[in-house]
């Protein structure tokens, strides 16, 4: 560090990149260094080129499994809980910092690397998120409810409630949404790129560009379905078997016995306004306020996406249930309640915050309504992914905030902003959980902001400012940190209000690329 310090003029900028990396690598956690550290990590997780006895050597990296991208099986990442916890330490912060200095990106590719690391460490109560969603099975997932299933209903059942236990649901949700994150950041690098081209038609980049937006939302709510709850006749059951036992019905469209019409209404009673979650997770439609506003006006929407009022669960019962209209066993009034009962609103709970942005100058915030709307909307996302919601179930309002005083000038201040923000959630349980696991992270400074990290360094300029000196003094140096977390203050807000209604793949490759990058390239 002396070194660098004495001879920064001296040497080539990538002789002081290398020297700065290993400076930084040179840092010691739990008494050895980042660069002993990450190399073991690095090795262990080079799973790729194991033959089935070295890889089962690896038990805690690795594991052997057939591949859906190449014939036969092969040693692939297995990221348990023994490999996680000596990958997510402070070290990886430390990594990720130095392979940005040795290798400058666009913001876009400095974001996926950021939401990697953040899927692969993700916890909630101390527990790690990837072992619990790559446990579950592929069958127990909605998008496997049709008739050719081969796991039973009582084993849905069984496996629903094992999995979905609190921290299993929300760290389900948290997985989901990150990686669905980074899959929607690569494709909005990809259109860009792609209308950018002279050769290709840009209507051709954008039904590209919706066609991703539509598998990723299904994706979303595949896993999101599979441990909300709203079912049975208190509303307080999970969806995930009811919708199973809706899709799987044999009767469906093909019988108008009595026993078939009255199982038709007994089993859309039973799946109530889990209809919600059934129509998203089976769905197509890309809603247009769901379209990030870059490409909002670019992208062409059907009836449905346009007018999202309709409400699209009525698809989901309505066909099903009359399909036997005018036939003697036909019940009209069982019909229309079961189909009222579907088309409901699941009861929830609702958590309301307020968190306290560092540093940001509300004179600069209030006066630009565009970069409001960027920042508001990065940061409904960046709340969203410390979640484990959908981006729907968060709203939030950039206000003033008087507590703050940040420099204008060397005698100037002005007020600050914060971030008033409610998150919509299927059950008290859920929403006390959220709420204790986002306050801990912000009250700790571990909250990243990683979105609206990106809208501040490339669409705002004077936007942060220092705390207010004493009239004459020098002012302290404004909020810095890794991956946005320092932006992210205390927050605060009421008892949760129960009143209210309501991509692994790529996440782990992008991770294992980093140790495995690196143990080549410098250690």
């Amino acid at each position: 560090s002396a070194y660098l310090h004495a001879y920064a003029s001296c040497g080539t900028t990538a002789t002081m990149v290398n020297l700065t990396g290993t400076t930084m690598l040179c840092q010691r956690y739990g008494g050895d260094t980042c660069a002993n550290q990450m190399h073991a990590v690095a090795t262990n997780s080079n799973c790729e080129a194991l033959d089935a006895t070295q890889c089962a050597g690896r038990s805690n990296f690795c594991e052997w499994r057939s591949s859906a991208l190449t014939t036969g099986s092969q040693c692939v990442n297995k990221w348990s809980a023994v490999a996680l916890q000596q990958a997510c330490t402070p070290c990886l912060d430390v990594l990720l910092n130095f392979r940005l200095l040795q290798n400058p990106t666009s913001a876009e590719d400095k974001l996926v690397l950021r939401l990697s690391s953040r899927t692969q460490c993700a916890k909630v109560q101390n527990t790690f998120c990837v072992p619990i969603f790559n446990s579950v099975p592929f069958m127990l997932r909605a998008m496997a409810v049709t008739s050719g299933n081969t796991m039973s209903i009582a084993e849905v059942e069984g496996n629903t409630s094992n999995i979905c236990t609190p921290v299993g649901a929300t760290c389900i949700n948290k997985v989901t949404a990150l990686a669905a994150k980074i899959v929607k950041v690569n494709a909005a690098k990809e259109v860009r790129n792609c209308v950018s081209l002279d050769h290709t038609s840009r209507s051709s980049c954008f039904n590209s560009y919706k066609n991703t937006l539509s598998q990723v939302r299904r994706d979303v709510w595949t896993y999101f379905t599979m441990c909300a709850k709203g079912a049975g006749p208190n509303r307080d059951q999970f969806c995930n078997p009811t919708i199973h036992r809706w899709y799987r019905n044999d009767c469906r469209y093909s019988s108008c016995t009595s026993e078939c019409v009255e199982r038709g209404v007994r089993l859309a009673n039973d799946m109530g306004c889990c209809a919600t979650y059934a129509a998203e997770a089976l769905g197509t439609a890309v809603p247009r306020s769901t379209v990030p506003t870059e490409f909002r006006d670019d992208l062409s929407y059907n009836f449905v996406e346009r007018n999202e009022q309709m409400n699209h669960r009525h698809n989901v019962s309505y066909y099903v249930l009359t399909y036997c209209s005018g036939r003697d066993t036909y019940n009209a009034a069982e019909a229309d309640a079961a189909l009222a009962r579907t088309l409901s609103t699941c009861p929830g709970a609702r958590v309301s915050r307020s968190m306290q942005l560092r540093g940001l100058r509300w004179s600069v915030i209030s006066g630009n309504a565009t970069l409001r709307a960027k920042l508001t909307e990065s940061l409904r996302t960046d709340i969203a992914l410390a979640a484990g919601v959908v981006v729907e179930s968060v709203n939030a309002t950039l206000v003033v905030d008087t507590t703050q005083a940040l420099t204008t000038s060397r005698r100037q201040a002005t007020a600050g902003t914060k971030v008033e923000y409610t998150i919509e959630t299927d059950s008290t349980s859920t929403a006390l959980l959220i709420a204790s696991e986002v306050d801990a992270a912000a009250s700790g400074g571990t909250l990243r902001v990683d979105s609206a990290a990106v809208v501040l360094d490339e669409e705002c300029t004077n936007c942060v400012g220092s705390p207010t000196a004493a009239p004459g003094g020098t002012p302290a140096p404004p909020p810095t940190g890794a991956f946005g977390s320092s932006l992210a203050g205390p927050s605060s807000g009421p008892p949760v209000d129960g009143s209210s209604a309501s991509a692994r793949a790529a996440s782990c490759v992008a991770l294992a690329a980093i140790f495995v990058g690196v143990a080549a390239a410098f250690l």
